[in-house]
């Protein structure tokens, strides 16, 4: 979808053989940012088209595409900040001087054990295990959005079942 020739074909390439692990994305809003909610969020960000701000840790990158999902769900209207790299990006939200970053649990839940971010949602479809106390996005009423970055383990079209089942 970002790139008009790749070279290769992503879906006949490639014989995919395992997802290693799932990784859900919070949205993750500075403390001086009014919105408590997705809901307020929502209200907020259609009341002042362009008013919000999030950060990412670069145009294309997940966190980015994750909000443009979010944009798209909701029919909100947000400007993008990006950066080059997580560090510069959380520097800014900590300090007030973007409202919003879509990113990694594991890159904030320090922060917001600390109460220097507020998780205003989890971007998966099902609350994660390891920090149920954040409700998705899809809770909230954003009906269609699972944004779980994920890693996983392929080889080249044509290796053999067998080989692949064993890896």
């Amino acid at each position: 979808h970002l790139y008009s020739k790749l070279g290769y074909d992503p879906f006949t390439s490639f014989a995919y053989v395992s997802r290693l692990v799932s990784s859900p994305q919070m949205v993750a809003a500075a403390t001086n940012f009014a919105p408590n909610s997705i809901a307020d969020l929502i209200a907020y960000a259609k009341a002042k088209p362009g008013d919000v701000t999030y950060g990412s840790i670069g145009a294309g990158s997940a966190n980015h595409l994750n909000a443009l999902l979010f944009e798209a769900r909701t029919g909100v209207k947000m400007t993008h900040v990006p950066y080059k790299g997580t560090g510069p990006a959380v520097v800014d939200l900590l300090s007030g001087q973007i409202n919003l970053m879509f990113d990694s649990l594991s890159t904030v839940i320090q922060n917001e054990k600390a109460g220097k971010v507020r998780m205003i949602g989890l971007t998966a479809n099902e609350r994660f295990e390891g920090a149920p106390q954040f409700p998705t996005l899809h809770e909230q009423g954003v009906t269609g959005y699972d944004a779980t970055g994920w890693f996983g383990f392929a080889t080249r079209t044509g290796v053999p079942p067998d080989i692949i089942n064993k890896l």
